[in-house]
């Protein structure tokens, strides 16, 4: 984290000393020194940079409030209310945000104004308000949300074939998680995992361990994976 912030203040002192900053077209530019800074989590400079911008865009505000975000600290709900255009990256970083720091239901409140507004959530805003789901077994919520994937076109990708099946098994219902697992064509060590740990603590361990015995048929990547099983 030194080596990165030492980085950046370079980085900032060439952005101050050069001519480009102030010309058309140089939002991207002013983007990247924002979304730098947030990674380091200097958010006085964050906030400094985006009130100097000679012009904004919804990536600026977009990556304004994914700083707040990060950071934990501050409610951006106000920031977010007041951006003049709002794309499907700007709800997403809002329904992510919350979910990622604790705020389930404010998460889930996010993704109901979303589909009201008439918005198309994209994957990452699925599997965050999946996760929001899982974390304080909203059952009822991951039901609709669901259906509204299957409604919508939305393809059981290994991201959301996984965020469903934890969704599923933390809410009381693994053998629904087993037949999203079964739907989910492309899988992963992430999806084979939440489905053996779906079956355990459900006290499937027959289930558990079959399904282990598949993970380790599956190649050297599985296998790998599976050793932490066997400790």
């Amino acid at each position: 984290m030194r080596s990165l912030v030492g980085n950046w203040v370079c980085a900032l002192q060439v952005f101050d000393e050069s001519p480009e900053r102030n010309k058309p077209g140089s939002k991207l530019l002013w983007n990247v020194l924002i979304n730098g800074c947030c990674k380091v989590s200097d958010l006085r400079k964050v906030t400094e940079l985006f009130e100097a911008m000679p012009k904004r865009n919804v990536g600026s505000w977009n990556s304004l409030i994914n700083g707040f975000m990060r950071d934990g600290e501050v409610e951006p709900r106000e920031l977010f209310d007041h951006m003049p255009e709002k794309n499907v990256v700007s709800w997403t970083t809002m329904v992510t945000g919350y979910s990622q720091n604790g705020h389930q239901e404010k998460a889930l409140s996010m993704f109901s104004k979303i589909l009201e507004m008439g918005v198309k959530p994209n994957d990452l805003t699925v599997v965050s308000v999946l996760s929001a789901c899982a974390k304080i077994g909203a059952l009822e919520a991951g039901v609709q949300i669901h259906k509204y994937l299957s409604s919508n076109g939305f393809q059981l990708n290994k991201a959301i074939g996984t965020a469903l099946m934890d969704k599923h098994a933390k809410c009381g219902n693994v053998e629904s998680a087993n037949r999203v697992f079964g739907m989910t064509k492309e899988k992963d060590l992430c999806t084979w995992s939440v489905m053996i740990w779906g079956w355990a603590i459900h006290g499937c361990f027959q289930q558990a361990c079959e399904y282990l015995d598949k993970m380790k048929s599956k190649g050297e990547e599985f296998q790998s994976l599976s050793k932490g099983f066997n400790k």
